[in-house]
C-alpha cells in the first residue's frame, strides 16, 4: 500500500472511497457514508486534523494517530485516518460481521453518540451512488471548492 504524503494532497470523495476499498475497509459504502455525515469532507476536524471520521484519540488499541487537536485524533494525512479506521475495525472484531445489518447494529450500540446516527448513515448509504457522485461533483467541479488536506 502506498501512502502519498505530499503537502496539500488533493482529496476527493471518490478517492476516499477507492482508498477504503484498497486498504480493505469492511463495508466501505457504510463507512464512506459515515465520513459524509461526520465531516462532510470539509469540517474543521478534517481540515485541521486530517481526520475523516471524527475519531477520538485511541487509548487502548494500536493506532497511527499523531496527536490530538480539538479533542480529536490528528493524522499525518487523510489516508492515515482511513488506515486507523481499518485498525479500529480489526481491533473491535467488526470485520467478522456477516452483513450490513450487523454492522449498523454495532454502530448504534457501540460507536455512535447521536441516537439518530444509524438512521442518518443509512439514509446516505441507501443512495450511495447518487451521494458519491453529488459529493464528488461538489469537490471536483469547475465552480466547486477544491479540498486540500494539510499535512501537519
Amino acid at each position: 500500500m502506498m501512502i502519498n504524503d505530499r503537502e496539500n494532497e488533493l482529496v476527493t470523495p471518490v478517492a476516499v472511497y477507492e482508498y477504503m476499498q484498497e486498504v480493505g475497509i469492511k463495508y466501505p459504502e457504510i463507512v464512506w457514508s459515515q465520513v459524509a455525515l461526520e465531516t462532510g469532507f470539509k469540517s474543521d476536524i478534517f481540515l485541521e486534523n486530517s481526520n475523516l471520521f471524527g475519531m477520538k484519540r485511541a487509548a487502548h488499541r494500536p493506532n497511527v494517530q499523531e496527536g490530538v487537536g480539538r479533542g480529536h485524533a490528528t493524522y499525518l494525512n487523510w489516508k492515515m485516518s482511513v488506515i486507523d479506521y481499518a485498525i479500529w475495525q480489526a481491533s473491535t472484531g467488526v470485520w467478522k460481521f456477516k452483513n450490513e445489518a450487523a454492522y449498523f447494529n454495532y454502530l448504534g450500540a457501540k460507536y455512535a453518540e447521536d441516537p439518530q446516527y444509524v438512521y442518518k448513515v443509512k439514509e446516505i448509504r441507501d443512495n450511495f451512488n447518487s451521494n458519491l457522485e453529488t459529493y464528488d461533483r461538489r469537490f471536483t467541479g469547475d465552480t466547486a471548492t477544491v479540498l486540500r488536506a494539510s499535512l501537519n
